[in-house]
Order: C-alpha cells, then sequence, then structure tokens
C-alpha cells in the first residue's frame, strides 16, 4: 500500500482528521494519484466509514442529509468510473463491472437503482465495443 494512503488512514482512524470535507479532499487527491488497488480500497473504506459518521451524526443533530447523501452518491459512482478508466482516456466495461461487484461486495456501494445502472451501462459499453470490433475486423483498429 503507498505509504501516504497508509499515513492518512491511521490520522482517520486515530480521530486526526474527522473534517469531512478534509477527508474528501484527501481521498480525492490520493485516489487519483495512486494506482494500486489495495491503496484505493483503503482510500475507499476510510472515505465510506468518515462519511457514515457523518450522516449519522447529521441525522442525530436534525439536520438534512439528502443533499450529502446526493454528493457522497456521485462521488462514489466517480470513484468506480475514475478506477476502471484505461489511460486517463476511456472506461474498460469489463473493470468497472468488476470494481461495482467488488463495492457492493464490500457494502461501501448501495442502491439497487444505481447498481442496476452501473451494471447495464457496463453491458452496453461492452456489446458497442464487440459490436465495433466486429465491424473493423482482425485487421482493424482497435478499440478498448
Amino acid at each position: 500500500m503507498d505509504e501516504r494512503v497508509r499515513e492518512f488512514v491511521n490520522g482517520v482512524v486515530d480521530g486526526v482528521a474527522l473534517n469531512p470535507a478534509e477527508v474528501r479532499d484527501r481521498v480525492w487527491h490520493l485516489f487519483i494519484d495512486v494506482d494500486d488497488e489495495r491503496s484505493r480500497v483503503a482510500l475507499l473504506s476510510t472515505y465510506d466509514a468518515a462519511m457514515r459518521v457523518t450522516v449519522d451524526h447529521m441525522n442525530a443533530e436534525g439536520e438534512e442529509v439528502d443533499g450529502f447523501l446526493g454528493a457522497i452518491a456521485t462521488d462514489k459512482c466517480a470513484f468506480v468510473i475514475l478506477e476502471s478508466m484505461v489511460d486517463d482516456v476511456f472506461v474498460d466495461a469489463d473493470e468497472f463491472d468488476r470494481i461495482v461487484d467488488r463495492e457492493v461486495g464490500a457494502g461501501r456501494m448501495h442502491g439497487r437503482e444505481f447498481i442496476y445502472h452501473a451494471k447495464e451501462a457496463a453491458k452496453v459499453v461492452r456489446e458497442q465495443r464487440e459490436a465495433w470490433w466486429m465491424q473493423a475486423g482482425a485487421g482493424g483498429a482497435t478499440v478498448h
């Protein structure tokens, strides 16, 4: 695991960085900068835990959480898309599908509607890619 990720996660666990905006900003910065799955999973777990604590606190205080929950869902979708991108240019549909399964299995991603749409989007991308390959033929250019 990337040492910067380890230090950040340990800081959050120790209670040093519990400001949700700071946690979010740091997770995004590191998530973009690291490229190993173990580091990214640690960041996603830390993000998820910090945001859950924040939502619980907001609920206890009687604060409105719908907008915050929407922002969390958007971040999670963006994390999946970013992690499944190849060469920062396109989304690998198979990798996207695998990452969604990983996140759902770990309990960090919820909401049947998002999961359904994400899985369907991966299928459409995969089908379009395969159709293009068939049209291009064996000697044609490749698109991933």
